[in-house]
């Protein structure tokens, strides 16, 4: 490009020493991991690329002190940092603590929705704003001039500002910038809630359950909460249901399996008004592929060193869960399950230590399994000859059991 056809906010940009940092998030192909390529300019030539792969929002050890490095770099120099895809607001905050809140940083989709019409025709196209999924196999650092679709986009914008008469990179900030604030019930519970599975009730100046909802990570749901008054989304709640809620209690559990069965107690209980009325029939969901046949699922206890096992299926009246201790399992009322999953026993007998979940327990323990099998750790009862040698492998794979699998959030649906 020559010189002469650069507006003043580009020229700002190809100076030497201003530095441009894209940072790019694209979900990968298996659950809870992302791609993340950092790609470093100086006066608009590539200075470094470093591609890595978040698995639960963490990163390899040996990479994560490159990419704190590579987040801090552009302090106190000249800068912007462009970021695009889910998630990449806060990937900068995990490994940029203390300079994420004095970062001039905007989001690359957003700026090019609000700059669309002076963009080429195809830069705006929608199929632009969701890249496919990547999944990289290695950790890459480059060195090179090819650029990526994200790069050619902010490029293409920053072109696109300059024409519209954005005179430097200050002015294209503060015309992107915003104006969200945290609503402050929300951040204070994201800041004092767990990260961990669980139920959360809101309530009113009076103490009243307005909503009850559940969570694969407490935290993170009111991280989310805290932004959502100011999103507007066929999802998105009133404004008067946040104006309304005075408080947040939670409900810590081992498993979202465990959370969703709380959840719908709870739900039945207190009646909240700001949830909708749910009818758990049995095929009613589409996460109830087919038949369920008598299994046990084995996930983590809220209680230390036990494991909970859920016991479900479609020969089964009700779920059950019992938490037991793998090195010292209550294997007679393990024997008891295995014998009502067998259908040696039409009814479940009353027990403490079992926690009958009912037909409605029943039917939500089989849409879930149905939707995240593939990530549980499970057994089938069904055809079982021998009932004490079925309790010992019971309790073998309980005792491998470690930590709850953390598939996408499962939502159950409303039928009317």
């Amino acid at each position: 490009m020559e010189s002469c056809s650069l507006t003043h906010l580009e020229h700002e940009i190809f100076q030497d020493g201003f530095l441009l940092l894209l940072v790019d998030c694209v979900p990968g192909n298996q659950r809870g991991t992302r791609s993340v390529t950092l790609t470093l300019f100086d006066g608009g030539r590539q200075q470094q690329r470093m591609t890595c792969r978040e698995v639960r929002e963490t990163l390899p050890p040996n990479l994560t002190g490159q990419v704190r490095q590579l987040l801090r770099c552009v302090l106190p120099s000249p800068y912007l940092l462009v970021g695009r895809g889910r998630g990449w607001r806060g990937f900068v905050k995990r490994y940029a603590p203390q300079a994420a809140p004095h970062l001039r940083m905007f989001d690359l989709d957003h700026a090019v929705k609000s700059f669309e019409s002076f963009l080429p025709s195809d830069s705006s196209d929608p199929e632009l704003l969701e890249p496919e999924p990547a999944e990289p196999e290695t950790v890459e650092e480059e060195r090179g001039i090819y650029a990526t679709e994200t790069e050619e986009l902010t490029w293409s914008l920053f072109e696109a500002a300059g024409r519209r008469g954005v005179a430097d990179t200050t002015s294209l900030f503060a015309s992107l910038e915003e104006p969200v604030k945290p609503a402050g019930i929300f951040e204070q519970a994201a800041d004092a809630f767990p990260g961990v599975p669980g139920v959360y009730l809101m309530k009113d100046s009076g103490n009243n359950v307005l909503y009850v909802g559940k969570a694969a990570n407490l935290a993170r749901r009111m991280k989310d909460y805290c932004y959502q008054p100011h999103r507007v989304s066929e999802t998105s709640k009133p404004r008067q249901f946040y104006e309304a809620v005075a408080d947040v209690d939670y409900i810590t559990v081992g498993s979202e399996l465990h959370a969703l069965l709380e959840e719908h107690r709870r739900i039945q209980t207190y009646r909240p008004p700001w949830n909708k009325r749910v009818h758990i029939l049995s095929g009613s969901s589409r996460y109830h592929r087919g038949s369920c046949p008598s299994v046990v699922v084995f996930l983590p206890s809220v209680e230390p060193a036990k494991v909970s096992l859920f016991f479900f299926g479609d020969t089964q009246e009700e779920a059950a869960q019992l938490d037991i201790f793998p090195r010292k399992p209550a294997k007679r009322l393990l024997q008891r399950l295995v014998d009502y999953a067998r259908g040696n026993e039409s009814v479940l007998k009353g027990h403490s230590k079992i926690t009958k979940w009912g037909t409605e327990g029943n039917a939500l323990c089989i849409r879930y399994w149905s939707y995240c099998r593939n990530e549980l750790s499970w057994m089938l009862l069904d055809r079982v000859e021998n009932v004490q040698a079925t309790v010992e492998d019971i309790t073998d794979v309980a005792a491998t059991v470690d930590q709850a699998p953390e598939p996408a959030e499962f939502r159950t649906f409303d039928i009317e």
